[in-house]
């Protein structure tokens, strides 16, 4: 895959999960239950969604440095070597981490149906399962966030909380 068929994949892919994000959003306005479930999931989502988005444009400012530096060098006719930033970009297109970026895509549509259920419903079945698929859909997206080395504002002791007095008003 070309780096720019790769980079509007890329683009394609944040897109996406930025209109999951603003549905989440709207998810959680009229949720009438579980609202402290729904907001951990939808604030890992806006951390990581904005996080991507910063890194694209990084990127994209890179590749224009390098291409006016190579253009650059060309005048000059001097040789001209790839930078180490240019490298880190290429990397960051990388088939696998366009693969990771569809999992990861992938996932957080999982956490919206999630959102999407548990917002309507005064009970999940359980609070153990809500518990279970909380876990898991989180585990999930941690792991594809730290394959693709993309930084997460995230207080993990919150969620605990929050997720513990949502499955407790289930019990009373």
């Amino acid at each position: 895959m070309s780096k720019e068929t790769s980079r509007k994949l890329f683009v394609t892919i944040v897109d996406e999960i930025h209109q999951a994000y603003k549905r989440m959003r709207d998810l959680y306005e009229f949720a009438k239950y579980n609202r402290r479930v729904c907001d951990s999931l939808i604030r890992r989502v806006e951390s990581v969604e904005l996080e991507l988005r910063d890194m694209l444009k990084t990127r994209i400012n890179e590749d224009n440095e390098y291409y006016e530096n190579m253009k650059f060098h060309k005048k000059k006719e001097k040789e001209f070597y790839i930078q180490e930033n240019h490298f880190t970009t290429r990397e960051f297109y990388s088939n696998d981490n366009a693969y990771t970026m569809q999992q990861l895509l992938n996932n957080i549509h999982d956490m919206e149906k999630f959102i999407d259920e548990l917002s309507h419903l005064r009970t999940y079945f359980t609070g153990k399962s809500i518990e279970t698929t909380f876990y898991e859909l989180t585990k999930k997206f941690d792991m594809y966030v730290k394959a693709l080395n993309v930084k997460m504002d995230v207080d993990v002791y919150s969620e605990t909380v929050s997720l513990k007095m949502d499955i407790s008003n289930f019990e009373t």
